[in-house]
């Protein structure tokens, strides 16, 4: 998918930080940077999983959004390839784990930003005030978001 299913833009109430917002179809085209990213998963059809602190969930079929951030000289590169691959660390699987396991990678937005620590929770703040639905999330105590994690269903 070369181009973005959302104008994320128009999703998202305007932001500072918007204007660097870049989309990236390809793992092998994200920068080597540190920085925030958004994943954008499909899942096709409804599913029924188990999420390890938060118990039986039902996701409902449509388009499911991933906000993290990514540090160091390739953080994005590395971070979110591993998500777009779907290889988790061992012993350290976490919520975006578990749902990109049934789930389609779609492409990722970046936001190559180094100096800015809690972009990630601004971002995610927008995604909570936007039409999306927020998806409960256990995020380990990194931060103070009801969640990192959202949904639209499809167009």
């Amino acid at each position: 998918m070369l181009e973005a299913p959302f104008n994320i833009k128009q999703l998202l109430p305007s932001h500072q930080w918007s204007v660097g917002l870049r989309w990236v179809a390809k793992p092998m085209l994200l920068p080597r940077l540190g920085g925030v990213y958004i994943l954008l998963m499909h899942l096709q059809e409804s599913t029924h999983i188990i999420l390890p602190k938060l118990g039986a969930t039902t996701l409902k079929s449509g388009y499911y959004f991933y906000v993290g951030s990514a540090n160091g000289v390739a953080g994005l590169a590395i971070k979110v390839s591993r998500h777009w691959l779907n290889k988790q660390d061992a012993g350290q699987k976490t919520t975006v784990d578990y749902l990109r396991e049934h789930m389609t990678m779609q492409g990722a937005w970046v936001i190559p930003d180094t100096a800015h620590t809690t972009l990630a929770c601004d971002v995610a703040s927008a995604f909570s005030q936007s039409k999306c639905e927020v998806i409960k999330d256990s995020n380990g105590g990194d931060c103070h978001c009801d969640s990192h994690i959202f949904y639209i269903e499809d167009k």
